[in-house]
């Protein structure tokens, strides 16, 4: 005779076996203590189940061992170990970025992922100001004559205005082989050149601040996600027409 086993524990189905005739009875059989004779219902996904020895029936229960659940209040991930119901505290549903348990699912808490989203921009502007500083400081002259001269700019400026003034570049033009004049014209060029780029950059980065902050102002999730993916397209070099766009 078949035989349905459940372990001592929490009396979960184990296995079926062939249960041992009494030896002083014929016709009658041993059934162990964690064993019954009723068979339990067909196995279905999520669900085990457990014979209540008080009603001598099979009940079902909730099986999510294996599973990760999330703390509703802290996130925090955990793995289901035991039968039964997950605890109130925790869900099966993973949390987005930004979610906050309301009730029975997770919602958005927009006033985190606006604030996020202004400080990836604001971020991002940041580093695109170090960027455009080497690569305008790159990009203005194909070697280090910037670096080299910008202590001069100013003298190099004073030396065009007044010629009498020359002998302050005289040493440097010798080396160069450049005329006081020419080398003084290249120094004012190469200082000009640098700083109508990092104006130009700086103020294009400062709109994108600006803009932020005004979608920020206006709860506009939409746009500043938009704007953020936009944002990474601005180059020192990018066109009037092109900022627009950015700016949306």
């Amino acid at each position: 005779m078949e035989i349905y086993n459940y372990n001592i524990q929490d009396k979960e189905f184990t296995h079926v076996s062939i249960a041992d005739e009494d030896p002083r009875m014929v016709g009658e059989f041993l059934i162990p203590s964690n064993a019954t004779t009723k068979k339990p219902p067909l196995p279905k996904d999520s669900v085990a189940y457990v014979f209540d020895t008080e009603y001598d029936k099979w009940v079902s229960t909730p099986d999510h061992r294996g599973k990760m659940v999330w703390d509703i209040k802290t996130k925090e991930e955990s793995i289901v170990d035991t039968l039964g119901p997950i605890s109130v505290t925790t869900t099966l549903l993973p949390p987005p970025k930004f979610g906050v348990w309301s009730a029975t699912k997770w919602t958005i808490d927009e006033e985190a992922k606006l604030n996020s989203l202004l400080e990836d921009v604001i971020d991002l502007a940041d580093k695109k100001s170090y960027e455009f500083k080497n690569i305008i400081n790159g990009s203005v002259v194909s070697f280090p004559q910037l670096e080299r001269y910008k202590d001069k700019f100013t003298v190099a400026k004073r030396v065009l205005a007044d010629p009498s003034l020359s002998h302050l570049l005289e040493a440097e033009a010798s080396i160069t082989g450049n005329t006081v004049p020419e080398l003084a014209t290249l120094i004012v060029g190469l200082g000009n050149a640098y700083d109508d780029a990092m104006t130009r950059a700086n103020l294009n980065i400062e709109a994108v601040r600006i803009k932020a902050k005004t979608l920020r102002a206006t709860n506009d999730i939409v746009g500043l996600e938009s704007l953020l993916d936009r944002f990474g397209s601005l180059t020192p070099m990018s066109t009037d027409a092109e900022v627009l766009v950015i700016l949306g």
